[in-house]
C-alpha cells in the first residue's frame, strides 16, 4: 500500500509539472518488466512498447460485422478514445495507441499473451468477404473470430521517450 502513495504522488508532481510519468516497479511479466502509465498496469516489450498487462475490457472489432480492416473498425476507435481520455501530459508522450499485430503477437511468449481473457489483434484473417480478425485466446493462443463477435481489447502504446520521466527503483527494499 505504501508503493501505491508513493506512486500516486510521483504521478500528480508529474502531471502538475506537464510531465509524463512511467513509473516501473520491480515486478516481471517473464523477461518484461512492468510499468505503470496513468491509471493501468503495462508491460514494457522489446522495441519500447508498453502493451497493457492485462484485458481492459470486451468489444466487437466491428460491431457491424462488415468490417474486418484495422482502418475504421470500432477497435481503432477504442483506441482513439482511449488516447483522448489521457490527462494532457500523458497525452503529450503517448504517440500511438493500437493492437497488436498478428506478426507482433507471434514474437512474444505464449505467457505474455496469457491474460484473464481472449483479446484483438489487428490482423485481418482469410478473405475479405469472411470478416476475421485474429485474437489471442485467454491461454495465450493466436487463433481468429468473427469481428462482431466480443473480444477483449489489450492495447499497445507507443511512448515518446525524449518526454518520459522513469522512475525504475521504487520497489527495492
Amino acid at each position: 500500500m505504501k508503493h501505491c502513495k508513493i506512486i500516486s504522488l510521483i504521478l500528480s508532481l508529474c502531471l502538475v509539472f506537464g510531465m509524463a510519468c512511467v513509473v516501473s516497479g520491480a515486478e516481471a511479466a517473464g523477461e518484461n518488466q512492468v510499468v505503470y502509465f496513468g491509471n493501468t498496469q503495462w508491460v514494457e516489450l522489446e522495441d519500447g512498447r508498453l502493451l497493457a498487462a492485462d484485458v481492459m475490457e470486451q468489444i466487437p472489432f466491428d460491431a457491424s460485422g462488415l468490417n474486418d480492416a484495422w482502418e475504421g473498425s470500432d477497435a481503432q476507435a477504442w483506441c482513439e478514445e482511449y488516447a483522448a481520455e489521457l490527462f494532457e501530459g500523458e497525452q503529450a508522450v503517448v504517440e500511438s495507441v493500437e493492437f497488436l499485430s498478428k506478426d507482433d503477437a507471434e514474437k512474444l511468449s505464449s505467457a505474455m499473451l496469457k491474460a484473464s481473457a481472449g483479446w484483438w489483434l489487428s490482423t485481418a484473417y482469410g478473405t475479405a468477404e469472411e470478416k476475421f480478425v485474429c485474437a489471442v485466446s485467454d491461454a495465450g493462443l493466436v487463433g481468429h473470430l468473427h469481428v462482431a463477435k466480443n473480444h477483449g481489447v489489450r492495447p499497445v502504446i507507443a511512448l515518446d521517450t525524449g518526454k518520459i520521466v522513469l522512475k525504475s527503483e521504487l520497489y527495492k527494499n
